[in-house]
């Protein structure tokens, strides 16, 4: 079991508007405010609100198998969205990944698209990841087409999990996506 900083490989991953860089505490007041708008809480499985304390607290623990970035508009420098990979298991070469354009001042303009594509980029290329997977909620219909813009395929879908968990799908996309990812990447 790896901790984050193991998978903390590259201090900025660059993309023509954006740049990642790993999430740090400094990170945390924003975080927690794009994850409690009501917005983002809509579309997130669980979608009770996140308190400061909790954040930094997981942000400071263990955070075995995953890696958390930041990614920010280039010119200015600011903070607008996360990408996440979790669950990361080298065996299988798999991890399921997140993300979250949490400044919606910066919604609509691909920027989620091209953050999401250097961070897979990132996974298939420094992390020596074979396939990503998603899950997505059935009625987040944007980001399901986003994924399959990306190249991500269904794997799976459930209708509603339990009274409280609306359905979901699961998503699943392999390093032979990678010319897609790279003519994102290059417009």
């Amino acid at each position: 079991m790896a901790s984050h900083e193991y998978y903390e490989q590259k201090s900025r991953v660059n993309s023509p508007r954006l740049f990642l860089r790993p999430m740090v505490l400094s990170d945390a007041d924003l975080i927690v405010s794009w994850r409690n708008s009501l917005v983002s809480r809509s579309m997130f499985f669980n979608s009770e609100e996140l308190s400061l304390v909790n954040h930094v607290k997981w942000f400071k623990g263990h955070r075995f198998n995953r890696v958390d970035y930041v990614f920010c508009e280039t010119s200015k420098g600011k903070a607008i969205g996360t990408v996440n990979f979790k669950n990361i298991d080298e065996l299988s070469g798999s991890a399921e990944a997140g993300k979250l354009l949490g400044d919606i001042s910066f919604r609509k303009k691909g920027l989620a698209t091209e953050a999401f594509a250097a961070w897979l980029q990132y996974g298939f290329d420094v992390l020596k990841l074979k396939y990503i997977y998603v899950f997505t909620r059935l009625d987040n219909i944007a980001n399901i087409n986003l994924n399959k813009k990306l190249g991500f395929k269904i794997v799976e879908s459930r209708e509603n999990m339990k009274p409280t968990v609306k359905g979901f799908i699961k998503m699943e996309i392999s390093v032979e996506a990678m010319d897609t990812l790279n003519k994102i990447l290059l417009k």
